[in-house]
């Protein structure tokens, strides 16, 4: 499983970076082999087909044989028509905002919520009130945003529990000083009032210390978050994986949903792992942390 997760965890280094360019036209897709006999036996395992040619490929890359018999490409074009049919999408992709608020409240779960983002998840603290006064009243569709956001974060209010938000000091900073969430798009949000701005934090520091809330700041020397994306994690649902700000000029306002099992474990068991680990500073320092931001705010 380890070794799995492993090697699961190196594709999605190599394939999420295409996903995030393609606008949606990039499809990878997975499905489990139980056998390893043609894996390790066949000394080019991997293959480029199109219309004309076939390019197969040794499994350290560095060679190469360059086919065009018509036979070969059939038989290889039949053998991927038939591996498809046992093959489910590795991750799934969605540039509708009503999809997308879908796709949250579809798989979110009272058991927990985990998230990792630039700056800290101030969710739990939005009430509808909060929510409608912050998306732009003359927004298409400005009624329903609201109430498809409200039903969200309605589920995240009600969380007493393995409530996960990673993030960095630099994104809080940010928060403290614009009031702008990184989270959302900026045109479907109002930045924040400081009064605002020091009853979230406010809220949230007192969710850390008496231990509702397991907000955790990242030690930037040991892990880095990117700012264009945000991850949310569930144990049974998989990861979503948001694009909050242009990433090549390509994928804004877009949301990946990975199913696959053994990465979304690795994911989640690292998210566990954080509170005794070197990658966050510790309860205390982040306590200390949002004491003097709240005051740098007032």
């Amino acid at each position: 499983m380890e070794t799995s997760a492993r090697y699961g965890l190196k594709l999605l280094e190599w394939i999420l970076p295409l996903c995030l360019v393609a606008d949606n036209h990039y499809h990878p897709y997975f499905y489990y082999d139980h056998s390893t006999v043609s894996y390790y036996s066949d000394p080019l395992p991997y293959f480029i087909l199109v219309e004309d040619f076939l390019l197969c490929l040794s499994q350290d890359l560095k060679s190469a044989v360059l086919y065009k018999s018509s036979e070969l490409i059939q038989y290889y074009r039949q053998s991927i028509s038939e591996t498809i049919n046992q093959c489910e999408s590795l991750l799934t992709c969605s540039m509708d905002p009503f999809d997308i608020l879908k796709q949250y409240m579809d798989y979110s779960t009272l058991d927990g919520y985990y998230t990792i983002m630039a700056q800290p998840c101030f969710g739990k603290f939005y009430s509808r009130e909060f929510i409608a006064s912050k998306v732009p009243k003359e927004l298409p569709y400005y009624q329903e945003l609201v109430d498809a956001a409200d039903r969200r974060f309605s589920i995240i209010r009600n969380l007493t529990s393995n409530y996960y938000t990673v993030f960095t000091y630099s994104g809080l900073r940010d928060f403290c000083e614009t009031g702008v969430f990184c989270d959302m798009p900026r045109e479907y949000v109002q930045p924040c009032t400081t009064k605002e701005k020091l009853s979230l934090m406010q809220a949230l520091k007192d969710g850390i210390a008496d231990g509702s809330i397991t907000g955790l700041i990242v030690n930037p020397s040991k892990f880095q978050i990117p700012e264009y994306l945000t991850f949310t994690i569930s144990p049974d649902k998989g990861i979503h994986i948001f694009t909050t700000l242009m990433f090549e000029e390509k994928a804004y306002h877009s949301n990946m949903h990975i199913l696959e099992p053994i990465i979304s474990k690795a994911f989640f068991d690292f998210i566990l792992s954080l509170p005794a680990s070197e990658y966050v500073y510790s309860k205390e320092d982040t306590l200390k942390i949002l004491d003097e931001l709240i005051e740098h705010c007032s």
